[in-house]
């Protein structure tokens, strides 16, 4: 349809009542790779995209999932041990827009609403996660490629 799937995070949630994308991020110290390039050159962050994605939303179906953008933040544990934080951003292609039943959504922890919104209706949400402005930030026009082209699929 060329739309995105973005959540409402829930109130009760870190940086709730903010716009954002599904998904969950990775501490390089928490995988089984020595280093980033081992880490990117896996299908690790993509299985892992879509782990998140089946389990914040409930689909199981066909999706094809198309890397846009990795964030990348240094960060520090509780025991003051740097730990990189990376986010892999990925467009997911499906054969048609899928809802998020209540079951489902309460049974996510973040919990809160979910909408399809065209590429200009998600520039223009408010409030925006961090990691949502990152992505317009860094993929705009990769969006906007993968909208028009997509746009067609009901």
């Amino acid at each position: 349809t060329g739309r995105f799937l973005v959540s409402h995070r829930g109130e009760h949630v870190n940086e709730g009542g903010q716009y954002g994308i599904f998904g969950g991020g990775i501490f390089l110290n928490q995988t089984p790779f020595d280093d980033v390039k081992q880490l990117a050159t896996s299908e690790y962050p993509k299985q892992h995209a879509k782990q998140e994605l089946q389990e914040e939303t409930g689909y199981h179906g066909p999706i094809e999932l198309v890397e846009v953008f990795v964030y990348k933040d240094n960060k520090v544990n509780a025991q003051g041990v740097p730990c990189d934080f990376y986010y892999w951003n990925y467009v997911g292609i499906c054969p048609k827009e899928f809802p998020i039943s209540p079951g489902e959504a309460d049974a996510w922890e973040e919990g809160g609403d979910s909408h399809w919104l065209t590429l200009q209706e998600l520039q223009q949400v408010r409030p925006q996660h961090f990691g949502l402005k990152s992505l317009l930030q860094n993929a705009t026009a990769k969006l906007a490629q993968f909208a028009v082209s997509h746009r067609d699929h009901k």
